[in-house]
């Protein structure tokens, strides 16, 4: 998912169980149909970057937090929240990027959930509920599915070549590039690297 928005930005509508957006308030993006919904597969890390700013002309000391709801309660209990900072930081006015990376567990349901992300100032760790003088709360969709096998292809642009512990190949002499992609059962490609074939 890649998403921006600035300060004039009013993301969506209500639903979803979300409120309407209000500028430099609140962002509902489950209701953008153009904010893609992320697939998080069980069991796995994911990272993250956040460009942080501001909609004013001077930087004051802020925090983040992001938060899935995994049970789907409704509710962003303490132990769902994934990460966040841990101390309150001055940024650039025209914002600088976070980074850094999350655990989805490995029994979660699978199906959409929200992801939520605050960010205000003066406060390090942010919670996902809450009244706050400046800041901005993002809610999003992703969509959760379960840890399964994975099954791995061998191509040479794009002829398959062989499937998981198998590879046959047969090709001029010379040294060859075959791309390895492993995917879930979901059919999301989970790693994707190049191997250099000898033939002799």
């Amino acid at each position: 998912m890649n998403n921006s928005s600035n300060c004039t930005t009013t993301a969506g509508a209500a639903g979803n169980g979300l409120p309407a957006s209000v500028t430099q308030r609140y962002s509902n993006y489950t209701t953008v149909p153009a904010v893609t919904v992320p697939v998080l597969q069980a069991n796995t890390i994911v990272p993250y970057s956040l460009t942080l700013g501001y909609c004013g002309t001077y930087a004051y000391s802020n925090g983040y937090s992001i938060f899935i709801d995994f049970n789907r309660n409704g509710i962003f209990e303490t132990s769902e929240k994934v990460d966040g900072s841990s101390a309150l930081s001055a940024r650039a006015l025209t914002g600088d990027v976070v980074s850094g990376a999350f655990s989805i567990p490995a029994n979660v349901s699978p199906g959409k959930t929200l992801m939520r992300i605050v960010y205000v100032e003066s406060n390090a760790t942010p919670p996902a509920t809450g009244s706050y003088g400046w800041g901005e709360t993002e809610d999003y969709l992703v969509d959760l599915v379960t840890a399964t096998a994975n099954s791995y292809t061998w191509k040479e642009g794009t002829t398959t070549l062989g499937t998981n512990n198998t590879l046959s190949y047969t090709g001029s002499v010379g040294t060859h590039y075959v791309n390895f992609a492993a995917t879930s059962a979901q059919g999301c490609v989970i790693n994707s690297q190049t191997a250099t074939v000898n033939v002799l």
